[in-house]
């Protein structure tokens, strides 16, 4: 069933090369700004952008917490071969504050991809965990409200609350150095991934002069090339292998590379026209009170197989 998996999702990052390929070929050239470069989601987005030989994004801004490390930077060794621009802000310690940063602010951007996250939330207590998730994001997408973004992209999780997730109060949120461990993870990721959404589209409609379209990208499983979380992974990544094509779709489990193919494909396509997502609406995804388009597995795949023009289609 894994081999299955993997397989699909190959067969589809294949026609999601050939439609990059005509939509670019088609296509001005475009700048993105990319926040969780070094995340396995992120990564991956930044991968997409360099799939092809005349990339559709010719600047690429960088921006994160620490250093690139080399395992995230791997693809500089196109860069020498591709009509393409890389700017790295690293060590900007406060990305709670980026909105602040002068030079970024001063920067314009086409697409904004958010790929930031926690990556080990049982280490963190519950205020840092919150403070990544949601008050990174919220400053985050009020800089690329600055940099004129016509797409704000980021990616939470199935089912996350919505459309009022209860937001944690301030005793809540206190620091304590503790880490929470795996229970109150689980039980409050989809609580967490609400307010993420909602810190987002909120930070949007406060917007008046330019109003980016919001792209949430909701993944079940995400399966990683590497074992991140010991047993719990193992045993998720099994589940799936056997039960996926037993589940409803919104449930399918999600490459990494499929994930960030469909993110990186959907802005290209409003941003040169070739979806009626351009024009605020969309055939894929669900518009949500709030004004953002969600998307869950079937629309990923319909993306990354380029199914993203006709009739609007209904989630199984």
């Amino acid at each position: 069933m894994m081999l299955r998996t993997i397989t699909l999702s190959c067969s589809l990052l294949c026609l999601t090369a050939l439609s990059l390929s005509r939509i670019i070929g088609e296509t001005e050239a475009k700048t993105a700004v990319l926040f969780g470069a070094t995340g396995a989601v992120g990564n991956e987005v930044f991968r997409a952008m360099l799939a092809e030989k005349k990339p559709f994004f010719t600047k690429v801004i960088l921006v994160g917490r620490r250093p690139f490390p080399p395992e995230v930077i791997d693809p500089v060794a196109l860069w020498d071969e591709l009509p393409l621009e890389v700017i790295k802000f690293e060590d900007i310690s406060d990305l709670g504050n980026v909105d602040q940063h002068d030079e970024l602010a001063a920067m314009e951007a086409d697409a904004c991809f958010i790929a930031v996250g926690n990556a080990f939330p049982q280490r963190s207590d519950l205020h840092d965990w919150h403070f990544v998730e949601v008050t990174m994001a919220k400053s985050m997408t009020r800089l690329c409200g600055k940099m004129q973004a016509t797409t704000i992209t980021v990616f939470t999780a199935i089912d996350s609350e919505q459309p009022d997730p209860t937001p944690y109060s301030k005793e809540e949120l206190t620091e304590t150095g503790t880490p929470m461990g795996w229970w109150p993870v689980l039980m409050g990721t989809m609580r967490m991934m609400g307010l993420k959404e909602t810190a987002v589209a909120s930070e949007v409609s406060k917007m008046t002069t330019h109003i980016p379209l919001v792209r949430i990208f909701q993944p079940s499983n995400i399966i990683t090339e590497e074992i991140r979380y010991g047993w719990l992974d193992w045993t998720v990544f099994k589940f799936h292998a056997v039960f996926d094509p037993w589940l409803p779709t919104r449930y399918h489990s999600v490459t990494t590379e499929l994930l960030a193919y469909a993110m990186v494909t959907d802005s290209i396509n409003i941003l040169s026209g070739s979806t009626a997502s351009a024009s605020a609406s969309t055939t894929v995804g669900n518009v949500g009170e709030d004004g953002a388009t969600r998307f869950t597995y079937g629309d990923f795949v319909r993306i990354a197989a380029g199914e993203d023009v006709g009739e609007k289609h209904t989630e199984l």
